[in-house]
């Protein structure tokens, strides 16, 4: 080898080990699991989030959702799914706004898989709050989720409070009534129309 070809090498061949170091380090680094662990969160899922290279702010979002009971496997799953949107978790402190307030787990995940945090978490948690069903609540997700009408939480609430029966709110979710529709409704009620007359003046949309 020529010396001055020798000389160059040497010169950056430290340069590229400091590169692969910090590289290699960059890869390994540490997030301490140990405020997961206190909560109840086991081994085994502390092993699961460091595979998927969780940082501290995610581990902050990661204890609040702890605390509020939501389980490991779920614990897991909300950090795939921002993986899947190539984000961070952030979704904590809704996630265990819903969970605190008594929405089932399954119903929580059900709106983190169809992305109906952020704009909608307090509307859903007040659907939960005026006593109507998981299956109503998710039927305006999906609704939302698919990009179609939907009537507002509010609007289902007051046909609730004017007597419209559980199957028939759902119906009305289903078909994509509108809050100006809602309106209608509640006036009809009022008059005495049945559901099943109600139910025939709004076709599914």
């Amino acid at each position: 080898m020529p010396v001055r070809t020798l000389s160059r090498s040497l010169f950056f061949a430290p340069l590229l080990a400091g590169v692969l170091l910090f590289g290699g380090c960059s890869k390994m680094r540490y997030v301490d699991m140990q405020p997961l662990e206190q909560a109840g969160m086991s081994y085994a899922t502390t092993k699961q989030l460091r595979e998927l290279n969780v940082t501290e702010e995610e581990i902050a979002e990661l204890l609040l959702v702890k605390q509020a009971r939501l389980s490991d496997a779920g614990c897991v799953e909300v950090v795939r799914r921002a993986r899947s949107r190539q984000q961070p978790l952030t979704d904590g402190e809704e996630i265990s706004s819903l969970l605190s307030a008594g929405l089932k787990e399954a119903v929580v995940m059900e709106l983190v898989r169809l992305n109906q945090l952020g704009l909608w978490t307090e509307e859903y948690k007040l659907m939960h709050q005026a006593l109507l069903s998981d299956t109503l609540i998710l039927t305006l997700a999906r609704r939302r989720a698919e990009g179609l009408p939907a009537v507002s939480g509010g609007a289902l609430a007051r046909l609730k409070n004017a007597g419209i029966s559980e199957g028939a709110l759902i119906e009305l979710a289903r078909r994509g009534i509108s809050d100006a529709e809602a309106d209608a409704i509640f006036a009809q009620r009022r008059r005495g129309t049945s559901e099943s007359e109600i139910l025939r003046r709004y076709p599914l949309q």
